[in-house]
């Protein structure tokens, strides 16, 4: 089986994946030599996947090839959708409970990558959203509310830097997660313990 990472601008992603071929996007929707191929397995790790951008064009045309694009064209869908949002915690309000309470924050983010997220304490959660939401990259903003259901604190935390591939250390590293903890380990240096302190 052909994996394919398809990405905006192969620059974005410095990394070497035995197995692995990185595609720019524009050259997945484009180029003849990915039209046949229906074992390929394309991870569609577009900086979007809004209506009409290449990520949303790189699932629709993974799907019509019979390439089983991750994510999928309905899970973009859902990823849009704010009732699938307010289903999900229903069906999941338990395990964030017990998974977030020890943190006690008001709002916290997420990255979870291929249902991992580089913190074993949240694995499970993780693990769990990826389940529902089947995208490669997810960011989960999780948000306090009073026993009224008005919001406390809220506040989304975005990927800003990239780079961290580069500062994440020895590629000899077995550590198969190294790059996914480093970025954790550099976001909540950078904007949760800072907010921690504040309280």
């Amino acid at each position: 089986m052909n994996l394919l990472f398809v990405v905006n601008n192969p620059k974005d992603w410095p990394l070497e994946i035995p197995g692995v071929t990185v595609v720019p996007a524009r050259s997945y929707l484009t180029d003849a030599q990915y039209f046949e191929d229906r074992s390929a397995k394309v991870f569609n790790l577009c900086r979007s996947y809004k209506y009409q951008s290449a990520g949303y064009y790189v699932s629709l045309l993974a799907a019509a090839r019979g390439q089983h694009p991750l994510p999928s064209l309905s899970t973009i869908q859902d990823l849009r959708s704010p009732g699938v949002a307010r289903l999900l915690s229903e069906d999941l309000e338990e395990l964030m409970q017990r998974t977030l309470k020890p943190l006690q924050v008001a709002e916290f983010s997420m990255n979870i990558f291929f249902g991992r997220c580089g913190d074993s304490a949240y694995d499970t959660l993780a693990w769990n959203l990826f389940g529902i939401f089947e995208t490669p990259l997810l960011r989960a903003d999780f948000v306090l509310r009073d026993a009224d259901g008005t919001v406390i604190a809220e506040g989304p935390r975005e990927l800003r830097d990239m780079g961290f591939l580069n500062r994440a250390g020895s590629a000899m590293n077995s550590d198969a997660l190294r790059y996914e903890k480093q970025l954790i380990d550099d976001w909540l240096r950078r904007d949760l313990r800072p907010a921690i302190a504040q309280r």
